[in-house]
């Protein structure tokens, strides 16, 4: 087993298996995260057909985020006093990015599925990035980004390399999952 990507830990208690993955909470911090991590072209392929394209499923899943998307943008709101600059890892189709920019922040997003970051983009004229091929560099400003929001669990360390990307310069703003 690795250690905690987020304190570097390396006590683990077992949270939840589902098929061949297990996710594990590390005793230190209690970050959840899925032990062994899946490999980068393992989830490239996987969730290409994660998120499903056509306009009634969209509006159905829209439909079934808001109030998550709503609860998480109250508690981002709830601890920063004004509104900056925000990237969501794993964007989906963009609708917390459109929430977050409604609500005056200058948000950003990561998407590995082909569709949500289409969508995004197209239809919804968000910032989104593949994150893939240095385009996270290139395409999300790192030097002024303040928040990287999670409002999802943090179950795949390729995510974290988002934050590396960013040169460490995002706060990781996360609560229990309860919460969310």
């Amino acid at each position: 087993m690795t250690s905690c990507f987020l304190c570097q830990g390396s006590e683990f208690r077992p949270f939840i298996r589902e098929g061949q993955w297990q996710y594990v909470r590390c005793l230190n911090c209690s970050l959840i995260f899925l032990e062994p991590q899946p490999s980068s072209s393992y989830l490239h392929h996987h969730y290409q057909d994660y998120l499903p394209a056509d306009p009634h499923s969209v509006e159905s899943w829209r439909r079934l985020m808001v109030q998550v998307f709503s609860k998480t943008a109250k508690l981002i709101e709830e601890a920063v006093a004004v509104p900056g600059r925000l990237l969501d890892v794993g964007c989906g189709y963009g609708f917390f990015l459109k929430e977050m920019a409604q609500r005056g922040w200058q948000a950003e997003g990561i998407e590995i599925s082909t569709t949500g970051l289409r969508y995004a983009r197209d239809y919804l004229r968000n910032r989104a990035s593949s994150g893939s091929n240095g385009s996270t560099q290139r395409g999300l400003s790192a030097s002024t980004t303040r928040w990287l929001a999670l409002p999802k669990v943090a179950a795949h360390r390729s995510y974290s390399k988002a934050t590396e990307a960013l040169g460490g310069a995002a706060e990781t703003l996360s609560g229990p999952l309860s919460s969310v």
